[in-house]
């Protein structure tokens, strides 16, 4: 399945995300394989991206994109609490904790595209890393994830 150049570019946006914000890679080392099989499988309802297995949704790499930087607190205080074996395993509980979100984030995303309020929402994702250097408790403890989480939309 050939992607065209609005998707590439979603989905290069999604790699980089994860690759510095999630793993926190260096500039010249690539995320593994299966991890980048899994970010494209969530974008088509399956556990890796194969094409011997039949599709079982459509979701965008840009609404996968926006589901991760709002569960950005979630996989930050995962990432830092849980002893993972291999960054693969790490990658299985973060798809864990983002694919509960992604049905209602392609919702809203839709909404929002279908009203006009799509540049609205780009806005607001720009704000949205401005809290990406803060803990997941500090926020509790602020009572800003909820406030966080309203505000995305």
């Amino acid at each position: 399945m050939a992607i065209n150049k609005k998707e590439r570019q979603a989905f290069d946006k999604l790699y980089k995300y994860v690759k510095d914000e999630v793993f926190h890679y260096e500039p010249n080392v690539p995320l593994p394989q299966q991890i980048v099989l899994g970010l494209k499988g969530l974008s088509h309802g399956k556990a890796i991206e194969n094409k011997n297995i039949p599709d079982r949704g459509n979701i965008s790499f840009e609404v996968i994109y926006l589901t991760f930087v709002f569960c950005k607190s979630k996989i930050d205080y995962a990432m830092t609490h849980k002893n993972f074996k291999s960054d693969i395993s790490a990658f299985v509980y973060i798809r864990k904790i983002v694919e509960p979100h992604l049905n209602e984030m392609a919702k809203k995303y839709n909404d929002a595209k279908a009203s006009g309020k799509v540049k609205e929402v780009e806005l607001k994702k720009k704000s949205a890393r401005k809290i990406k250097n803060e803990t997941y408790e500090g926020y509790v403890a602020k009572g800003k994830i909820k406030n966080f989480n309203e505000e995305m939309w």
